[in-house]
């Protein structure tokens, strides 16, 4: 793997399986190392990046709800971020306080778990977007796809729909796409020259068994 890189090259690998570590070899003197949860205070500033932007100051009752929301996530930064995301441009408190009060951080979960916060942030999805995002598990783990792929995709399966009669497809899928790129439902976006390519999350094969 390493016969092109320079002397001294090193393979960074990561996972949420502590079945990797012993299967690469890390009792033969491979280091690794455990992250551990994101401090608190830097969980609540990666939330109030994503959820308000520069607006912070004007919405002391949300920031408030949005500290409980941040407890929640138990310092996994992909949860903070994705109901950040979920939250962005809504002021309404009554919604804020339904994210936060959700029966579904009542399921029993592991100290890493997710798929409360992804879960909370695919239920707001629209009828048409879950259909699109549920068509994505025909797909492997760490699949490549590029923006005109899964418009092209979308648009063979007649899963495209706008009350405009106007709109082209094309455009139609790409508001889905950022719709769902928001939502941190896809991860690692690189632009090519004529599209954009990224990869499915680990956790979208996790909550689309359990829709």
């Amino acid at each position: 793997l390493l016969w092109g890189g320079a002397k001294g090259s090193k393979i960074l690998v990561t996972t949420r399986s502590n079945k990797v570590p012993s299967i690469m070899g890390t009792t033969r003197g491979i280091t690794d190392y455990n992250l551990q949860e994101l401090p608190y205070k830097d969980c609540l500033s990666l939330f109030m990046k994503y959820a308000f932007g520069e607006r912070q100051k004007k919405h002391p009752n949300l920031i408030k709800i949005g500290e409980k929301i941040v407890e929640k996530c138990r310092g996994n930064p992909l949860a903070v971020r994705t109901l950040g995301s979920l939250l962005y441009g809504t002021t309404d408190e009554h919604y804020w306080e339904y994210v936060r009060d959700n029966d579904i951080w009542k399921l029993k979960q592991t100290a890493n778990d997710i798929l409360p916060a992804l879960r909370l942030s695919y239920d707001q999805l629209s009828p048409h977007l879950r259909q699109c995002f549920a068509y994505c598990s025909i797909f492997p783990r760490d699949y490549e796809f590029t923006s005109i792929f899964f418009i092209q995709f979308w648009m063979a399966h007649g899963l495209l729909q706008s009350p405009n009669e106007n709109e082209e497809p094309e455009n139609i899928g790409m508001q889905y796409l950022k719709e769902l790129l928001s939502r941190s439902f896809f991860k690692d976006v690189r632009t090519l020259p004529n599209a954009s390519s990224f990869f499915a999350r680990e956790s979208k094969h996790a909550i689309n068994k359990r829709i």
